[in-house]
């Protein structure tokens, strides 16, 4: 903040509303269009403050946001009922979101946090940003390049969070793999990898497997395609766990490999290693993506052809870096992205996350 002469930074998109506080607004999510004024509220001297609709503070009843101070506007409609009967979190709802003199709305809200002397305020919402210009005389800047430089460099606390959601994906692909059967169905195979993730304490977040030519189909939802032998099957897959997310990748072949599935798959390999390698602060990671394609190709497989092959992973599947040709940004500790190497042709399938 010091840096942009900002005295109050605010989030209002989900994925910085849970990156500030850890507070997760189910509707704020589910309902984008509808744009559920659930704000954080980060103030020049440190205090943090979630502003929200009485009724979305249930979440914070059950898990307490990483705040200083929460305030509900709103009504929220649940009968009060007798408070003997009330749950140790139904009593910090109540605190929270019932009895008299709340806010009527986000403004009245928003009106003790000191907006109105602020001189400068950074938002990361257009129609927010527009609004604060029409009631503050303060400057209004686009606060979504600061939230992005933030996350970048994850805490330790959020890569422990991305570790255990990578633990639990691998877990879940081996069961799945261990599962595997000719003529079983993707559909089948999918809810397995499902199954598994949820046992081990994740969510599931992207499930894309596909067997035979569906390998090759970046998007594929795991549907009734019956798994033959010699099919390559492909994970593209992902849990969630508290809020971060995994997105990682493996290729299996039913039986013996044949020589092009073998080659194209020690190729994809030869290059994930290079790319691994490269990687160190101070490199570009356009670097890195020219060193794993470099070396695929040399590998055998010289048709390889991507526009990235990695990507940074955090509350969202795709973030900064982008292992990309073009991509100038210097690596630096604490950045934590993906790498996937990986070659895609039809009637072939794909050999992907070796």
């Amino acid at each position: 903040m010091r840096a942009n002469d900002v005295d109050v930074l605010m989030a209002t998109m989900p994925e910085n509303v849970l990156y500030a506080s850890g507070f997760r607004s189910l509707s704020q999510w589910l309902i984008r269009g509808n744009k559920t004024p659930v704000v954080v509220v980060l103030g020049s001297g440190g205090d943090l403050t979630l502003v929200a609709p009485a009724g979305e503070l249930d979440r914070a009843a059950c898990d307490p946001p990483a705040v200083d101070s929460i305030i509900a506007f709103n009504t929220v409609t649940i009968e009060p009922g007798r408070a003997d009967d009330w749950s140790a979190e139904d009593r910090r709802y109540a605190q929270m979101a019932l009895g008299p003199g709340r806010p009527a709305g986000l403004w009245e809200a928003l009106a003790g946090l000191g907006l109105k002397k602020a001189h400068r305020i950074a938002i990361d919402d257009p129609d927010l940003a527009a609004a604060c210009r029409e009631r503050y005389s303060a400057e209004v800047i686009d606060g979504r390049p600061l939230w992005q430089q933030s996350r970048l460099i994850k805490t330790p606390a959020e890569r422990l969070r991305l570790r255990r959601a990578v633990e639990i994906t691998e877990q879940a692909i081996r069961r799945s793999m261990e599962a595997v059967r000719v003529g079983m169905s993707e559909k089948q195979l999918g809810a397995v990898f499902e199954a598994a993730l949820l046992e081990a304490g994740g969510r599931p977040y992207l499930t894309v497997i596909g067997a035979g030519s569906f390998g090759a189909y970046p998007n594929h939802v795991p549907g009734e395609y019956r798994i033959k032998k010699g099919d390559l099957i492909r994970w593209d897959v992902g849990a969630e766990y508290q809020g971060y997310v995994a997105d990682i990748a493996r290729t299996a072949c039913v039986g013996e490999p044949n020589e092009l599935q073998s080659r194209r798959w020690q190729a994809v390999l030869a290059g994930q290693k290079a790319a691994l390698n490269a990687i160190r602060p101070g490199v570009a990671a356009a670097d890195v993506y020219h060193t794993g394609m470099d070396a695929a190709r040399r590998s055998g497989l010289p048709e390889i052809r991507r526009k990235h092959i990695g990507h940074g992973v955090g509350i969202d599947m795709y973030e900064p870096p982008s292992i990309g040709p073009n991509e100038t940004l210097v690596l630096e500790p604490g950045m934590v992205f993906e790498l996937e190497v990986l070659f895609y042709e039809f009637g072939f399938g794909s050999t992907q996350g070796v």
